[in-house]
């Protein structure tokens, strides 16, 4: 397999600007592609929503998280006063997190280039880039054809054309493992070392691509005239309109706001499934339990009596019971679902 694999090192490349600066090129389809960096192997040649790769976050539990966070603090009084204070609370106050299944339906890309880190999310240090070509995927499950965000609502099976652009530290990592070894025969494969969005850059080139920085508004310079970002910029905003394909923002679309509605329940249910484990593996009085339960029940305040429980068993079995309780959960999770991480 790996003489099949092609090895780029991009340790002392940096990419200032787009590759093309100016052309006269006139963009058409074939010249679009998509670009994913993920944690996410495509295992079988899939890219899964989220929903439906059972994926899942961490986040504060909306019961526990008020008080939880009031005695971390009182732990490192000085968190913000230091850099190193700071990040001792927030590791601290991180393994209180509960483990959550996400219900987002979609997945996203954008085209011809790497997105850096916006306020929407951080995609740096992801071991993976998925390359395929947009043509392939111009369907109904095409919900917007932004260039910083070209999304789906469900499922995508890549093409034979697909190419996967690996970092190479997970690749040693995992060079032995057979299974994984054998999906990658499914793709294009470089690995690369060094700086990724050089990486991505090189590989586009290689495919006979242009590649272009990519901010959360787009294209991030080149956007003068006869500049060949304003070009394919262009090219995608009138092959969009002409399609009667969205140009909508996946934040402020319908989908999004019923995703957040029902990520919002589905978390106010983990958080009770997180309470409940607490109260039945704790040390936790009999009459302090059963009163949380019925409160609870009965949809009351308990925040006094969430205080009341952090006095009695502490933070350090809320936290090795989080820990358990998020194990219990992935592994439930991962129990239904093929997600390879």
């Amino acid at each position: 397999m790996e003489e099949k694999i092609k090895f780029i090192d991009t340790t002392n490349m940096e990419i200032d600007g787009d590759s093309v600066d100016y052309n006269n090129k006139e963009y058409t389809i074939k010249d679009c592609v998509l670009v994913r960096t993920t944690d996410i192997f495509p295992t079988d040649g899939i890219v899964q929503t989220p929903i439906n790769g059972n994926a899942y976050e961490f986040g504060r539990s909306s019961i526990m998280g008020e008080a939880i966070s009031k005695k971390v603090k009182e732990k490192h009084p000085n968190f913000y006063m230091t850099e190193e204070a700071g990040e001792k609370y927030s590791k601290e106050l991180d393994e209180f997190n509960v483990c959550f299944e996400t219900c987002r339906r979609t997945i996203h890309f954008v085209l011809n280039g790497l997105v850096g880190s916006t306020a929407y999310g951080n995609f740096s240090g992801k071991p993976f880039v998925i390359i395929e070509p947009l043509k392939y995927h111009l369907d109904q499950t095409l919900k917007s054809l932004r260039v910083e965000d070209v999304y789906f609502d469900d499922d995508m099976r890549l093409s034979n054309a697909c190419t996967i652009l690996i970092d190479e530290n997970y690749f040693r990592e995992n060079q032995d493992n057979l299974e994984f070894i054998e999906q990658l025969k499914k793709f294009n494969v470089y690995i690369y070392r060094g700086n990724q969005q050089a990486a991505v850059s090189k590989v586009l080139s290689d495919l006979g691509y242009d590649s272009f920085l990519i901010s959360s508004n787009g294209y991030s310079n080149g956007l003068n005239s006869g500049m060949a970002a304003s070009n394919m910029w262009n090219f995608i905003n009138d092959f969009a309109k002409q399609n009667n394909i969205s140009l909508d923002r996946h934040f402020y679309s319908q989908i999004n706001y019923e995703d957040a509605i029902k990520r919002q329940e589905k978390g106010e249910e983990i958080d009770k499934q997180h309470l409940y484990y607490i109260l039945d593996n704790s040390t936790v009085s009999n009459e302090l339990r059963e009163k949380i339960k019925i409160l609870l029940q009965e949809g009351y305040n308990i925040e006094v009596l969430i205080d009341e429980l952090i006095e009695q068993i502490g933070l350090e079995q809320i936290k090795v019971l989080t820990k358990q309780f998020n194990d219990i959960y992935i592994r439930k999770l991962n129990s239904t679902k093929n997600r390879s991480k």
